[in-house]
């Protein structure tokens, strides 16, 4: 009624002093239905899938009403679709301001898998700082996304100092690729050893201690340090400093419960269980150990499940047995180097930055969704020697600067200069392995690792998605 197409015909509104103004036609010149342009113009509530109200959430199922996992979209993703529809209905473009994360993660086989059936993406720009005047406005970080139901023969891609390329197509992505949806997977695309979460510990807190509390049981009991190791979440790691948890084998128990404090601590555990939720009460009956029991026999390599968007590289390292590694820690346990390599690559932060789901602007890596689906290119026995040379050479540089933190050596303001060449040195190597020459941008070594993964994807069963809306 408010936006008719072209040649529909137009009611006008009266009252006792005559047109209301609503669809003025006279004034206008369009009393035959001439018009040749209507304008949509709103601003939808800037709101995150774990920020919605009760209402809200009602009012995403119904915009999307047909598409599965709405639960886990942006509110905006009601405003694209009704505006996606109008436009596949009645030839029209529209164009949003919205938060970026509706172009990374599961936003892209959530909402883009349905959409873009009905409507091509014409332009937009990619990601940006956004903030209004308002008092505590929280700085949000946008994308624009225009889109229309004719393929347009040019479309254009702005980036962050606002430069323009024209491109045959724009992905979900936003990138100049085909409409690759990349999807999470539950074993790796290629070769690679298995990433795993690191151990859940599900104890109230009652298992995991600092290390002060650790020495003072110590001091007390000459056997109770056989029970204690140093365990590492994300937090410990890029700060360098572990606390200790308790850890008792099965075959254990009588023993650690020969010392008061574990006792104590493991009874808690219990107590916590029995009434928290389903997976904690199964674990009643094991109180003295994590959800998971994995440790490694010599090393293992981690990954903080969140890393900041500002670094260059994905803050991977090495810890050696008898380091226990926490859930918010992704891990490889006793892998080969070379693999490191390529997890320390500026290849595979452009992967994540990409595809990975977000926390506010700050990757959060995922093994179903980002590890198992980058695609790296099959290794020969040289390609592996040359990756662990490269590898270890980053962890010699590292070493240089003890005590200097992860979390140190990292912040892109600071990192030291023979840390950024041994880096420099490994992206040679492996980008070599992909093209033979280094890429030139982040937007080459995305558009071939696209390339790549739709490729080794084709013949893959595709996953279940909701069916399109109508």
């Amino acid at each position: 009624e408010v936006c008719p197409p072209v040649g529909a015909t137009l009611v006008e509104e009266q009252d006792l002093a005559g047109p209301t103004g609503r669809l003025a036609l006279e004034e206008n010149g369009l009393e035959d239905g001439g018009a040749t342009e209507t304008y949509i113009c709103g601003n939808p509530p800037f709101t995150g899938a774990r920020e919605q109200s009760i209402s809200q959430k009602d009012d995403l199922r119904s915009a999307l009403s047909g598409f599965s996992g709405v639960n886990s979209l942006d509110y905006v993703c009601g405003w694209l679709w009704s505006a996606a529809r109008y436009c596949r209905d009645f030839g029209a473009q529209g164009a949003f301001v919205a938060t970026n994360s509706v172009c990374q993660g599961q936003s892209i086989p959530l909402f883009w898998g349905n959409v873009l059936g009905s409507i091509d993406i014409s332009f937009a720009h990619r990601t940006f700082k956004w903030k209004n005047s308002a008092a505590n406005n929280a700085a949000v970080h946008c994308v624009i996304v225009g889109f229309s139901s004719n393929s347009l023969k040019t479309k254009a891609i702005f980036d962050s100092n606002n430069q323009r390329t024209e491109v045959d197509n724009i992905s979900p992505y936003l990138t100049n690729n085909k409409n690759v949806i990349v999807d999470k997977t539950t074993t790796p695309i290629s070769a690679r050893p298995e990433l795993v979460s690191g151990n859940q510990a599900i104890d109230g807190g009652y298992l995991i201690m600092s290390k002060t509390e650790m020495e003072e049981i110590v001091a007390r009991h000459k056997g109770a340090s056989s029970f204690f190791r140093p365990v590492y979440g994300a937090e410990d790691f890029v700060k360098g400093v572990p606390r200790y948890c308790i850890w008792v084998k099965d075959f254990e128990i009588g023993q650690a419960d020969l010392i008061p404090e574990f006792k104590s601590r493991i009874d808690s555990v219990r107590a916590y269980r029995s009434d928290a939720g389903e997976v904690a009460v199964s674990l009643v009956d094991c109180p003295h150990r994590f959800r998971y029991v994995r440790e490694p026999k010599e090393n293992m390599l981690v990954i903080p499940r969140t890393t900041t968007e500002r670094r260059e590289y994905l803050p991977v390292g090495v810890l050696n047995a008898p380091a226990i590694a926490t859930d918010a820690l992704q891990v490889i346990y006793d892998a080969d180097v070379f693999i490191l390599s390529v997890l320390l690559s500026r290849l595979h932060m452009a992967w994540i930055k990409a595809v990975a789901g977000r926390l506010k602007s700050d990757p959060r890596y995922s093994n179903t969704l980002v590890y198992n689906t980058f695609p790296l290119p099959r290794l020969t026995e040289q390609d592996k020697a040359d990756l662990t040379r490269t590898a270890e050479n980053i962890l010699l540089a590292r070493e240089a600067h003890f005590p200097a933190t992860i979390a140190d050596l990292y912040d892109p303001d600071a990192m030291p200069d023979d840390l950024r060449r041994a880096h420099e040195e490994n992206d040679e190597v492996l980008e070599r392995i992909y093209i033979g020459r280094r890429f030139r941008n982040d937007t080459e070594r995305l558009e071939k690792l696209f390339e790549m993964y739709t490729k080794m994807t084709a013949n893959q069963p595709t996953p279940k998605k909701g069916k399109k809306a109508a």
